[in-house]
């Protein structure tokens, strides 16, 4: 399908600096790095554990720059990123798949990470500490938030919405399909 959705969003800290790929002589600048996404769950007795998945990405053009230029190894992080699935031939000749995730927007907040207390989506935080999006421009803001949508009342009467019965009346201008 044409409408399907590949996002994925991911917070947490550099295992090492950003690798820095092209960006000379007319190549394409690509950055790699992988961040450490911790865990924290609580087993049938009660211990709690914590574990952690790495999590690799690509940025490209600008983002890559930023990476390069601002990242550091440990920096917390919220990554969005879209899953690309690659399989190749490995210097044994066995064949591999490779998970990673190209980036579609970065923030670098740095306060680092949010309390746990706190009930808030990094993503969705007011202000932008370094935030890149699609078009690879860097943003100092974020895009004003759209006001909720508020349903104007129907200028038609009762007697025009419900039949005697109490029925809704519908015809084709209310269906919005």
């Amino acid at each position: 399908m044409a409408n399907d959705i590949n996002q994925c969003m991911f917070t947490g800290n550099l295992g090492r600096d950003p690798e820095k790929f092209g960006g000379t002589d007319g190549k394409k600048a690509r950055a790699t790095f992988s961040i450490a996404v911790n865990e924290s769950y609580s087993t049938a007795d009660g211990e709690k554990r914590e574990t952690v998945t790495w999590v690799n990405f690509i940025a490209f053009d600008s983002i890559a720059e930023f990476c390069y230029q601002y990242l550091k190894k440990g920096q917390f992080v919220v990554v969005v990123g879209k899953l690309q699935v690659r399989k190749y031939t490995g210097r044994d000749g066995a064949e591999k798949t490779s998970h990673e995730y190209i980036v579609v927007k970065l923030r670098a907040p740095s306060g680092g990470r949010p309390k746990q207390d706190e009930e808030s989506n990094p993503a969705d935080d007011e202000g932008a500490y370094g935030s890149y999006g699609p078009d690879g421009g860097p943003r100092g803001y974020e895009a004003p938030r759209q006001q909720p949508y508020t349903a104007k009342p129907d200028p038609r009467s009762q007697s025009e919405l419900y039949d005697k019965s109490g029925q809704a009346i519908i015809d084709d201008n209310d269906i919005p399909f």
